[in-house]
């Protein structure tokens, strides 16, 4: 594989703003690493449904079925471009701060993380070391 362009991208909830430069960075780059989507599972259709030729891998921690007090939080997506030549593998993480995906060509593979750190170091130490643990 040669040419492999990879960016990640901290989105702070997708407003029509983010969803433009998200179409202008899909232009560029072949992965595109997500963090803060802010969805919830029933809505991750929407990376499709906004930005063609793409397929996706994603987390939230959010449940559809509960009402969020608040604004949404989190959530971590891995997008790629459908035409890229590589078997693409979502990896099972079981942890809402971060997705995964297996790259597998001829010649390379690897596992590329997206995570949304935790930062509340007085409150979340524990989210934080399990992070780095899953990984």
């Amino acid at each position: 594989m040669k040419g492999l362009k990879i960016c990640t991208h901290n989105v702070h909830g997708m407003s029509e703003t983010e969803w433009r430069f998200l179409k202008h960075l899909v232009t560029m780059h072949v992965v595109i690493l997500i963090q803060e989507h802010w969805f919830r599972e029933c809505q991750f259709h929407l990376f499709g449904d906004r930005v063609k030729c793409i397929n996706f891998a994603c987390t939230t921690p959010m449940n559809d079925n509960e009402v969020t007090s608040g604004r949404p939080y989190r959530g971590c997506a891995i997008l790629w471009k459908s035409q890229l030549r590589a078997e693409i593998i979502p990896v099972e993480t079981r942890n809402e701060w971060l997705c995964a995906v297996r790259l597998l060509t001829d010649s390379f593979s690897c596992i590329t993380f997206c995570v949304c750190m935790p930062c509340d170091t007085l409150h979340e130490d524990d989210a934080y070391n399990e992070v780095l643990s899953t990984m």
